[in-house]
């Protein structure tokens, strides 16, 4: 699927297992600090045995990858379960572009509610705020968030 974004055109594609390497370092690179900062374990085996290539899609620009986003169906939601761009390609409206398109699929499929966790000091909060994410839950360092789509 190809969507535009700042006049660029933005390839997203299914993942495989030969992905999973380059969304793990993604997600630590990103997510890292935060582990840290609110004394939280960082576990690597967790994390592969939580990698499923079916839920990932691969975010690529100019055949190169820049992030990635992990949708799955559980408790009769829609959950975004990781939203990970690379630190070169943030504050450029990709994130944002990415929601609206998940919340069209999500749509789509009849449903009306999308939700995600977010750590309570990530800079994505504000973006998620922006486009209609309320806070419905605060979970230790994260909050639960979602959106009721219309």
């Amino acid at each position: 699927m190809k969507i535009k974004i700042s006049n660029k055109i933005v390839n997203i594609r299914n993942s495989s297992w030969n992905d999973y390497r380059y969304c793990y370092e993604l997600t630590k690179r990103n997510m890292r600090p935060f582990y840290i900062k609110h004394k939280l374990e960082w576990k690597p085996k967790s994390y592969r045995r939580n990698f499923n290539p079916k839920f990932v899609k691969i975010i690529e620009l100019n055949n190169r990858r820049i992030g990635f986003y992990k949708l799955s169906f559980k408790e009769n939601n829609w959950h975004l379960g990781d939203l990970q761009i690379s630190g070169l390609f943030r504050g450029r409206g990709i994130g944002t572009k990415i929601m609206e398109l998940l919340e069209r699929i999500i749509k789509r499929k009849g449903l009306k509610m999308i939700k995600l966790r977010v750590f309570v000091d990530n800079p994505a909060l504000a973006m998620y705020k922006r486009i209609g994410y309320k806070i419905i839950e605060e979970q230790g360092s994260s909050y639960l968030m979602q959106k009721k789509l219309h």
